[in-house]
Parts: structure tokens; C-alpha cells; sequence
């Protein structure tokens, strides 16, 4: 029979929100919004808040180690702000379908869940998790739109 351990209650999982430094904040905030370094320093400058690439890699490094959960949360977020947006362009069907795909591709690039083939992880055994059809199927229809799309202009003109 498995043994189970208490949760250690001083290790709670630290979010964007509890972070009250105004530069690390904002720093976080706009990596949610851009998903990388660049335009996350970027952003946070375009706020006021001039925040360079090193701080932050600076900040991850240090012992107390909040910042990188904060930061954690913040990849959890972008990730989450990535399928929002995928799904409103889905529904409203004005965009352009091909930034369908792309936004697609960011995701499968981001989260293993949305990767084409098998994602397989090594802990006490091995396991195999296949989705092959559902995300061909997703994307022959995406394209498939798009060449429909693409069509019916051509033949307007």
C-alpha cells in the first residue's frame, strides 16, 4: 500500500498577484501578455516601468525562490491568455484562419498537450499519451477553412 505525505503548508504555490514589487510585477504582467523576455521588457517599459531582461534572470536566481514560482504562475497564465484568444478567434470566424494556425502552432510549441505525437514522461515508468487524430483533425479543418477562404476571394476579384 502507498504511503502519502503531508503537504508541506509553507510551500504554497506563489502567484503573479502576490508578488508587490512594482518592477518584478510589472515585469511578470507583461510576460502574460507577450510570452517571452523581449517583449515582456518591452511592455513593462511601454508601462513606465523600466525593466531589463537581466533583472529578471537575476530574480529567478534568488534562494527564496517566489519570484520564479511567480514566474512559473505567469507561464501558466500566458499559456491560458494563448487558448482565450484561440478561442475567440474560433468563435467570431472574422480572422484571417491562418492566424489561427500560427496561434496554434505557439501553443503546441509552449504546452506538450497540444504537440503533435506521442509526449511521453519518464517517472516510475513510462507513459504515453497519443492525441495524433483529434489535433490532425483540428488542423486539416483549420486549413481547409483557410483554402475556402483564400478561394472565395480570388474568385470575387
Amino acid at each position: 500500500m502507498e504511503q502519502f505525505t503531508e503537504i508541506d503548508q509553507s510551500k504554497k504555490r506563489v502567484r503573479v498577484d502576490d508578488i508587490k514589487h512594482p518592477k518584478q510585477r510589472a515585469f511578470l504582467e507583461a510576460f502574460i501578455l507577450t510570452g517571452n523576455d523581449r517583449g515582456a521588457e518591452r511592455k513593462a517599459k511601454e508601462s513606465g516601468l523600466s525593466v531589463c531582461r537581466a533583472s529578471h534572470y537575476n530574480w529567478l536566481k534568488r534562494p527564496d525562490g517566489r519570484y520564479k514560482a511567480a514566474f512559473e504562475d505567469a507561464k501558466r497564465l500566458h499559456l491560458q491568455h494563448l487558448e482565450d484568444e484561440l478561442i475567440k478567434r474560433a468563435l467570431a470566424g472574422k480572422e484571417d484562419p491562418r492566424s489561427h494556425i500560427c496561434l496554434l502552432a505557439r501553443l503546441k510549441k509552449l504546452d506538450p498537450g497540444y504537440r503533435d505525437g506521442p509526449a511521453v514522461q519518464v517517472n516510475q515508468g513510462v507513459q504515453v499519451n497519443v492525441n495524433i487524430e483529434k489535433e490532425r483533425a483540428e488542423v486539416k479543418a483549420m486549413i481547409l477553412k483557410a483554402q475556402e477562404i483564400d478561394g472565395g476571394e480570388e474568385s470575387k476579384s
